[in-house]
């Protein structure tokens, strides 16, 4: 009975998604090519205090997270994007907009986490570059 409530509350926890951000966040930690500090990763959900939980503890001063209504609020030359919904239609405004998006990472719960630059501000892999929704 133990060893079933135990797998029932690691359950719930992965349903909720809040977990699945960390690994998300280190393999953009470990990716993003930047020294400079500064870069925005915006969100649309509320995963913008997760994801900044998360830079926190592992002492990444390179971001910083921001919640945001739209591609509309979404400004700067370089940039991440996490977001559990939406994901087609958001890559192509943003692609309309003349943004360069990676391909990111996925946590097999919804969540998205991917770069997006201007032109002549893309500096990741080429393996990276996607330029279509």
């Amino acid at each position: 009975m133990v060893a079933w409530t135990a797998l029932a509350g690691i359950r719930e926890m992965n349903s909720s998604g809040k977990n699945a951000w960390q690994p998300l966040v280190h393999r953009m930690m470990r990716a993003e090519p930047s020294p400079v500090g500064g870069i925005m990763v915006y969100t649309i959900e509320s995963s913008d205090e997760t994801i900044a939980f998360y830079l926190h503890e592992a002492h990444d001063e390179r971001f910083k997270t921001k919640r945001v209504q739209g591609t509309s609020d979404m400004t700067g030359d370089h940039f991440w994007v996490a977001l559990r919904s939406g994901v087609p239609a958001l890559r192509r405004e943003l692609t309309a907009r003349g943004y360069r998006l990676g391909e990111g990472f996925r946590d097999g719960f919804g969540g998205v986490l991917f770069p997006a630059c201007s032109a002549p501000a893309c500096a990741w892999p080429r393996r990276w570059s996607r330029s279509s929704p």
